[in-house]
């Protein structure tokens, strides 16, 4: 159990791998070793017997959800007080003057509910905790953590995000993880133009480059490479749990296109340790994950770990997979 018994099942498969009897047979069938990202997912599948991977990528469109109050309640009758709290405070202008927009008429009220319904059943999924046993808590960052513990995975990470009419979350067990959705759309009372003239301190001048993308570029091109920068930023924040206190112009991204991923330097420091994913399948939306070692995380966050730090192993381009918020409707 927990990171001893993972560290002696790696290592043991290691020595295995350096034997000749197994570098002749794989030499003689023409196939690779699998890679410690493999043989961790199967040792935390079968040897600790849990039924789902720890890593997920889910996607909930919530304007396919309109609740009555019964459903509505219920929803929140799933959370702690402190959430329900929270959540009671969002408040949108109506369309009679003195009449605004609360609980599930106000769309932000109801993104965040399903986010934290995201968050409860993908540490049920990831871990295999019983429902009654999850506890998320928040650092003084805001940052949602996993503060129940499970001896099998001392290091689950796990984030949300919502825009537009989409939440998302994702969650690793051996590295930090951020994740970020932006919805594409024009500004509003103001031009494409003067809304990157606001943003301007945000980004690089290596950024703005490739955002313009040249002479007769349509804005809508702009627009998306904007948000695609942008939610790279904002997943890398959110993954060290730093919250608003990073100068966003210290991270300067590099995209690649085809392959949907990017790499970051910090202060102009190339940093190779940390993977970056984009996601463009959701309509009119970007997805970003960003994935990093543990020990890079603010210290009030880190110290909601309780394994040692491993090496960063990530599943690579998972893909978002598309739920209804009635799935996550579980006691």
């Amino acid at each position: 159990n927990g990171t001893d018994g993972l560290d002696a099942f790696v290592n043991t498969t290691n020595t295995l791998a350096n034997t000749t009897t197994t570098q002749y047979l794989f030499r003689k069938f023409n196939v690779c070793y699998p890679s410690t990202v493999f043989r961790k997912q199967w040792y935390q599948r079968r040897v600790r017997g849990t039924n789902k991977m720890a890593a997920s990528r889910w996607a909930v469109d919530v304007s396919k959800w309109s609740p009555s109050q019964g459903e509505w309640e219920f929803a929140l009758s799933l959370l702690d007080k402190t959430e329900v709290e929270r959540i009671s405070k969002f408040k949108r202008p109506g369309q009679k003057a003195g009449e605004p927009l609360v609980g599930r008429f106000n769309p932000n009220a109801k993104s965040s509910l399903v986010g934290r319904l995201l968050l409860r059943e993908i540490a049920h999924k990831g871990t295999g905790l019983p429902y009654s046993e999850i506890v998320l808590g928040r650092t003084a960052e805001s940052k949602p953590y996993l503060q129940s513990k499970v001896a099998a995975f001392p290091n689950f990470n796990f984030n949300v995000s919502h825009s537009g009419n989409w939440v998302v979350a994702a969650s690793e067990p051996f590295s930090l993880i951020g994740v970020d959705v932006m919805e594409v759309e024009y500004p509003k009372g103001e031009t494409v133009f003067g809304f990157f003239e606001l943003m301007r301190d945000n980004f690089t001048p290596l950024e703005w480059t490739n955002i313009y993308k040249g002479v007769g570029t349509p804005e809508l091109t702009m627009l998306t490479q904007f948000y695609k920068h942008w939610c790279l930023k904002e997943s890398y924040i959110k993954a060290i749990g730093i919250g608003l206190g990073f100068e966003l112009q210290r991270a300067q991204f590099t995209i690649n296109e085809e392959a949907g991923t990017a790499t970051i330097s910090i202060d102009g420091r190339p940093q190779p340790q940390w993977k970056f994913e984009i996601f463009t399948h959701i309509p009119n939306h970007i997805i970003a994950c960003a994935f990093g070692p543990l020990n890079e995380a603010i210290p009030s966050y880190r110290s909601t770990f309780s394994g040692k730090a491993e090496e960063i192993t990530v599943t690579p381009k998972l893909p978002f997979e598309i739920l209804k918020v009635e799935q996550l409707l579980n006691r």
